[in-house]
């Protein structure tokens, strides 16, 4: 089942969201002069939209057409869905460690560590989502 308005433009949108939040947060924990509340605040709404976008991908049918009859492909593509809980559940141990511990130096070095491995894999997550696409679309030109 797909959701007709979970369109590319939505997805694109989302994308933008993400990355803006991100690069926010990137900022902000470099800086280290944030209050705690505020790096809670961005990875809520950070965590909202990145769930929020899977969801989306999820309803539109996640590459669904672009996969059929392809059993290799649609394993991927699979694992690539697989992977959406896996990341929310990093992410809610990003979430912990920011509301858990003392603001030292040790803290911020440690939550800007596991936010940077988290963004990293979540960046990843899209490149072999894009991959994934583009080798659909060759398979069907071909």
């Amino acid at each position: 089942m797909t959701d007709k308005r979970v369109t590319p433009t939505l997805i694109e949108q989302e994308h933008t969201e993400i990355e803006q939040i991100t690069r926010t947060l990137y900022r902000e924990l470099a800086e280290r002069t944030v209050p705690r509340a505020r790096v809670l605040d961005l990875l809520a709404m950070l965590y909202q939209r990145v769930a929020g976008h899977f969801e989306d991908e999820l309803a539109s049918g996640f590459l669904g057409r672009e996969t059929q009859g392809n059993d290799e492909l649609n394993q991927k593509r699979q694992t690539l869905c697989k992977d959406h809980q896996e990341l929310l559940l990093r992410f809610d141990r990003v979430v912990r460690l920011a509301e858990e511990g003392t603001v030292q130096p040790e803290w911020w070095n440690e939550l800007e560590r596991q936010f940077h491995a988290l963004s990293f894999e979540v960046i990843n997550h899209e490149n072999r989502k894009q991959a994934l696409l583009d080798e659909a679309i060759v398979q069907a030109n071909m």
